[in-house]
């Protein structure tokens, strides 16, 4: 009853620029953890299959008096 052989993972570092490089297929979940770079938006969207899900981890905008990141365009503003 298992999943492993319905699964496939693929893991990208997306800052050597290579998220386009990705299979030519698409995901039914894409899941991005503790990264906020809005220019990578469409690239995470073509990945995802109609109907699919994006699940985003990230940091938002209170989050700034706890430390980093710091900079608002890295995080997201509540709503």
């Amino acid at each position: 009853c298992g999943v492993a052989d319905r699964v496939r993972l693929y893991c990208y570092d997306v800052e050597a620029g290579n998220l386009e490089e990705a299979p030519g297929f698409q995901a039914d979940l894409v899941n991005v953890a503790r990264y906020l770079h809005r220019p990578l938006f469409p690239a995470i969207r073509a990945l995802v299959k109609p109907g699919g899900f994006v699940v985003y981890h990230t940091f938002m905008r209170a989050c700034r008096k706890f430390g980093r990141p710091k900079k608002l365009e890295y995080l997201l503003k509540p709503g």
